[in-house]
């Protein structure tokens, strides 16, 4: 579908756990306090469906910006990485 590591695993640089607008499908389902399980039912072009624990679906909508990076490109990664000696 064309989604990129950034837009799929992408973090704000500046402000990961503050700045939503740049959490990304997957950090944005685990950072979720939706109950669990959840689960991508559909992925398109434009948009992701994910189903909640209780049946509710939520549509996440692709959102191009240069404001995320990877999870394991993020600072915050990587000093953790290096503190716990292994490779992030």
């Amino acid at each position: 579908m064309g989604w990129t590591d950034s837009e799929l695993f992408g973090l704000n640089s500046n402000a990961p756990k503050i700045r939503i607008e740049a959490q990304e499908l997957v950090t944005s389902l685990a950072a979720s306090k939706f109950k669990a399980p959840k689960q991508v039912t559909q992925v398109s072009d434009q948009s992701a469906t994910i189903e909640t624990g209780s049946g509710a679906q939520l549509k996440h909508y692709r959102f191009r910006s240069n404001l995320g990076m990877p999870i394991w490109d993020h600072p915050m990664a990587r000093r953790k990485a290096d503190y716990e000696g292994i490779e992030a």
